[in-house]
């Protein structure tokens, strides 16, 4: 989606939100925004969001092992320093300083670092799931680890100029793209 796309949808959620309220109160709503609305909604219902890093090699590379082993194409994607995906961190409460690499938006709620990591991998097919039971550690000592990688992933696996441009196969699965 491109930046006038990321908009017009953005603006969409937020005419659907403003007609749901009104239904509420009695007054009428227009049906013509309706229709795009209802198709993106589902997005953000049936399905998790995971925000990552799009200049981040190794975090490019995870994003497309992730679609590897998610067929029921349960995550949606888009790049940190997109516009939707500031947008999502802030209304999520997530300080923007606190973490960089990957955050995972599930049923409402926001995750970061391992909490994040281990909550996608229990959604993948194979034994990718199994790694969730690493969750009984508490985050705090989990998370020292996470942020050493993190710290140092740049000078291990390289940075890119500019966010990466999915294929046309999986464009669908991402929110945004800049």
């Amino acid at each position: 989606m491109c930046k006038n796309g990321t908009a017009e949808f953005l603006r969409s959620i937020n005419e659907f939100v403003s007609d749901v309220k009104n239904l509420r109160t009695g007054e009428t709503f227009s049906s013509d925004r309706l229709p795009f609305a209802a198709k993106h909604l589902p997005l953000f219902i049936m399905s998790a969001i995971i925000l990552f890093d799009g200049v981040c090699n190794f975090c490019n590379g995870s994003v497309n092992f992730i679609i590897d082993r998610d067929p029921e194409k349960y995550f949606k994607f888009a790049p940190l320093q997109s516009e939707i995906g500031q947008r999502l961190l802030s209304e999520h409460g997530v300080d923007k300083t606190v973490t960089d690499s990957v955050v995972l938006i599930e049923d409402g709620k926001a995750y970061i670092r391992t909490t994040a990591a281990l909550r996608i991998a229990r959604k993948l097919k194979g034994a990718w799931r199994y790694f969730y039971g690493f969750s009984i550690v508490p985050a705090f000592v989990r998370d020292v680890f996470y942020k050493l990688f993190a710290k140092y992933r740049y000078k291990m696996f390289g940075k890119q100029e500019a966010c990466m441009m999915p294929t046309p196969e999986i464009r669908e699965r991402f929110l945004a793209m800049n």
